[in-house]
């Protein structure tokens, strides 16, 4: 380890079993000051070597002085110590080093230590500007201050008149102190004073340099002051003054100077007008004043110019314009295709109309007023050497006969330029609506009439009913209202349109379909209409007055006799009729009494059941019988009146033979030779009536039967018997007539049911 006497840092031991690398300390000192530098080694065995060296170069032992200590460690271990002690008068910077060999150690362990001279530092260099230069406003421009030999090293600060701006600094090699400024050049640095101030602790008066800047400018700030906007004098023109100011302006001797232009041309004129003040001692104000004279020939928009130079830079140079709008009335304003002052229009079409004024300055505003005087949005665009405001609306029935106005406003104008055009607007009626009798009942005479909304011009009215045209008898025009009649005398006004028909209703009309059809004649679209459904009361009507039903017995079927009524029918009434005329009987229902809704019945003979049961326009029949043969009456109602319709009911059923019997003349139970007749009964029950034939013998034919002498009768059925008695009747009995008679029955449209023909033989017998 290293001490001395003067070290500014804390001495630190060397580990010498842990590090082989050396340590540095600094020692401070003032130039020839007597510096005693101590190297120690720690307690080590046997006793290890001090080596000094300055810089690379050992020194003698001798130069240095060795003492050594022993140590005992535990009682039991001597360990030894050794300081080596360097006396030095310095007078420069110089670097010293102390190197331990000892044989345990396999590289020796240095430690070096830095003698410092304190000295007061040169005088500061400024580089990057000298005095007398000149640099150009808005240039970037970098100072560099730099101060050597100083120790400690100095502190080196900028100055602006006076003023610290910058403290920051690097430390170079050989205690080199920088402090470089970099800004950017301003007019507020024209002959600005720029000090670099250096000092340390051996400098009671700082050390100082300074740069006098000297800056060469265009002004920062240039305007002319005027007129914006002047009227124009059409006999002798319009004269106006403006006056040009820079600041800040270059002082001399490359002072700034103005000139003007007018429409990119100079006018030289201008260099006797100019005024130079000095604001301060660095800045100054510069002004020119121009008085010109405006004539027709100028155009509408004037461009002055005024420049700021100096001789020094005549490549770069400011300038600023200034306008001056010379105003001018426009001509009157046009509507482009509009005659008369009217437009004619279909409502929700959009209308289009253009309103133009030529020539003026500035170009004059042109703006769309309503009938309230109101504005209307529209759109404006330059056209040529005017301006057009193009409305675009979409007229509403409302708009008719109104008035829209263009005006013109320019500020050369006392009274706004106005142009207007009026409205008719053509629309078809929005609705129209049918009026009929709350109540019609059929053969009424009805008046059926249509009325429509307004419309401009009025509409024309077309009746149809169910699609077809009705012949009306007028159609009547009369205006919305009373002020439309005064108003609109001349023009198309807003009417409303009724028309009616007159017709004699019937049952047919009802639900016919009343249509109303309203049509603008001006316009070929946007008809409207109306629909109506004719209501006409009649009392119930069937679709058949009588209805003839056939069905075989034991069938089940529902029969529907509804009529169509207006209101509906509330009340069906059903009863059955007896009828001895019809082929069919009664089943012992009293003539003319009602049907119950509900009805069953035995059929005795055939032990069976049948229904009939009525339910409303129905009747439901289950398991028919031929004694439900008859005639039912179905009767409707509503709250006009009744009506009724009939149902023929006719049961087929198959054939069954009741009886056989032999009539005779004498009463006898077998006829004689000789008598004038006699007859062979067969009573068969069917519906429809079975076909029978009659034979002799064995043949399949009646051709044993002589048809001369014989006939074949029948008796028809009545209301208490159905059945139906086959007669054969045989006159003049001789004994050729003796035989086997054979009657069979031919089967009705039950095929399946066929009657078995019966056998009955008779033996004539002779009276002797």
């Amino acid at each position: 380890t290293i001490n001395g006497t003067k070290a500014l840092e804390s001495q630190n031991p060397l580990h010498s079993s842990s590090s082989h690398s050396s340590n540095i300390f600094i020692a401070e000192a003032k130039e020839g000051e007597k510096i005693v530098l101590i190297c120690s080694a720690s307690p080590s065995k046997p006793v290890p070597k001090l080596k000094w060296f300055r810089k690379n170069t050992e020194l003698l032992p001798e130069a240095a002085k060795t003492s050594v200590n022993k140590t005992l460690v535990n009682n039991r271990h001597i360990f030894y110590t050794i300081d080596s002690y360097l006396t030095l008068y310095p007078k420069s910077e110089e670097e010293y080093r102390c190197v331990a060999e000892h044989p345990g150690l396999s590289k020796p362990l240095r430690s070096r230590i830095l003698i410092n001279i304190f000295r007061a530092p040169n005088v500061p260099v400024i580089d990057g500007y000298n005095n007398g230069d000149i640099v150009s406003f808005n240039e970037r421009l970098t100072l560099k201050c730099s101060s050597t030999n100083g120790y400690p090293p100095p502190s080196v600060i900028w100055l602006r008149n006076g003023l610290e701006i910058d403290r920051s600094q690097t430390v170079g090699q050989r205690n080199e102190v920088i402090n470089t400024l970099t800004f950017t050049v301003t007019a507020d640095d024209n002959a600005a004073q720029y000090t670099c101030q250096a000092t340390n602790p051996l400098t009671p008066i700082p050390l100082t340099q300074t740069v006098i800047l000297s800056v060469l400018f265009l002004p920062a700030k240039i305007s002319i002051v005027g007129p914006n906007e002047v009227p124009l004098i059409e006999t002798k023109g319009t004269t106006i003054n403006l006056k040009c100011t820079a600041y800040p302006a270059s002082p001399p001797p490359f002072e700034t100077k103005l000139k003007w232009f007018v429409e990119d041309i100079e006018i030289t004129s201008a260099d006797e007008h100019m005024n130079v003040i000095k604001k301060d001692n660095n800045n100054w104000i510069v002004s020119s004043n121009l008085t010109y004279t405006i004539t027709r020939k100028e155009p509408n928009l004037i461009v002055f110019k005024c420049t700021g130079y100096t001789s020094a830079m005549k490549e770069e140079s400011v300038s600023t314009v200034h306008k001056v709008n010379v105003i001018h009335a426009p001509d009157l304003p046009t509507l482009l295709g509009i005659k008369d002052s009217w437009v004619s229009v279909v409502a929700g079409n959009i209308l289009k109309c253009k309103c133009v004024s030529y020539s003026g300055n500035p170009k004059p505003h042109l703006v769309w007023l309503n009938h309230h005087n109101r504005e209307i949005s529209a759109i404006s665009s330059l056209t040529g050497s005017g301006v057009s405001s193009e409305l675009v609306i979409r007229p509403e029935p409302q708009d008719n006969g109104q008035t829209f106005k263009c005006r013109v406003l320019h500020p050369a104008l006392q009274k706004p330029y106005e142009i207007a055009f009026k409205l008719t607007v053509y629309y078809p009626p929005k609705h129209v609506f049918i009026v009929l009798p709350p109540f019609i009942k059929e053969n009424d005479t009805v008046r059926i009439e249509c009325q429509t909304s307004a419309s401009n011009p009025g509409a024309v009215i077309t009746l149809l009913k169910n699609g077809k045209n009705m012949r009306t008898q007028s159609q009547e025009l009369y205006y919305n209202n009373s002020s439309d009649a005064e108003n609109y005398q001349n023009i198309s006004a807003a009417k409303i349109t009724k028309s009616f028909a007159t017709i004699v209703v019937s049952v047919e009309d009802n639900e016919s379909v009343i249509t109303c059809l309203a049509t603008n004649p001006v316009i070929s679209e946007g008809a409207v209409r109306a629909d109506e459904v004719l209501s006409v009361y009649f009392k119930p009507r069937f679709e058949e007055k009588a209805t003839h039903l056939e069905l075989n017995e034991f069938e089940n079927k529902v029969v529907n006799l509804s009529a169509k009524a207006n209101p509906p029918v509330n009340r069906y009434d059903w009863k059955y009729v007896k009828l001895d005329s019809i082929s069919g009987h009664s089943n012992g229902r009293n003539d003319g009494s009602y049907l119950s809704l509900n009805r069953s019945e035995e059929m005795t003979h055939l032990k069976t059941k049948s229904t009939v049961r009525a339910q409303g326009s129905l009747l439901h029949m289950s398991n028919v019988s031929r004694f439900d043969s008859g005639l039912y009456v179905c009767s409707a109602t509503n709250k006009i009146g009744d009506s009724s319709a009939s149902l023929f009911l006719n049961v087929f059923y198959p054939t069954s033979i009741v009886s056989l019997k032999i009539v005779t003349q004498h009463d006898s139970p077998v006829p004689r030779e000789g008598d004038s007749y006699f007859q062979l009964h067969c009573k068969v029950d069917s519906n429809p009536v079975t076909k029978v034939k009659w034979r002799r013998g064995e043949t399949e034919s009646d051709e044993n039967i002589d048809w001369f002498r014989a006939k074949f009768d029948t008796n028809n059925q009545t209301s208490t018997d159905p059945a139906v008695d086959q007669i054969l009747t045989i006159f003049n009995i001789s004994r050729s007539d003796a035989g086997v008679y054979t009657f069979s029955g031919i089967a009705n449209r039950f095929k399946d049911n066929e009657c078995e023909p019966q056998f009955r033989c008779y033996r004539l017998e002779s009276r002797l």
